[in-house]
């Protein structure tokens, strides 16, 4: 990853100090869980990459507009890096992100971003996910401001869209006859509520 990107990284880890209040702590409860979630996302990313082939990755879906696995992977892994290429700026815009073709030929170089990203959020210091920040939509003149809005919320975010990207990988993976990973492109809120509901 670029150096400012690393230096963005570092800025928010590991502050001197904090003085955390009650709904502090409270906050940073619901941010370990949005931490967790966007690991276990790219964690399923990666038991995934592990196993399948250039082949299967990059092999078009008549069923999902003969879309590839890569494709989605790549798409999901650019906004990764959108989220970490400018949440230091103050401001996000995943309009501008940049479209990494090489990361949806190949699978090895998808599962090394994979973990740099993996890496990259278990180093976040949980205090900076409220860091407000605005969220912008748009490229050139049409760029607009759309609101106030955090760390801790764009993550939350790219995390959903993962997972929804995950879902369409699902079935591209299913017409393909993968073995996917358990829950993979299943909400978390989806698991906790089936794991309540189904009867044993």
């Amino acid at each position: 990853m670029t150096e400012p990107l690393a230096r963005s990284v570092g800025n928010l880890a590991n502050p001197a100090s904090h003085d955390i209040s009650p709904t502090q702590n409270r906050v940073m409860d619901a941010v370990q869980g949005i931490r967790a979630g966007a690991l276990e996302s790219l964690r399923q990313g990666i038991e995934l990459l592990s196993s399948i082939s250039t082949e299967q990755f990059t092999h078009p879906c008549p069923h999902a507009f003969n879309a590839t696995i890569g494709q989605h992977y790549r798409h999901c892994l650019d906004h990764f890096d959108m989220f970490f290429r400018q949440f230091g700026s103050g401001e996000i815009n995943y309009d501008l992100r940049e479209r990494h073709l090489d990361l949806e030929a190949c699978p090895a170089a998808a599962l090394r971003q994979s973990r740099h990203f993996e890496s990259m959020i278990s180093q976040l210091d949980e205090l900076s996910f409220s860091k407000p920040i605005r969220l912008s939509a748009g490229v050139g003149n049409e760029t607009i401001n759309l609101c106030s809005t955090t760390l801790a919320r764009e993550l939350y975010y790219v995390t959903a869209h993962t997972i929804h990207h995950f879902a369409l990988i699902a079935v591209i993976g299913s017409y393909l006859k993968l073995c996917l990973p358990r829950n993979f492109g299943v909400a978390p809120s989806t698991v906790a509520y089936l794991a309540t509901h189904t009867k044993a």
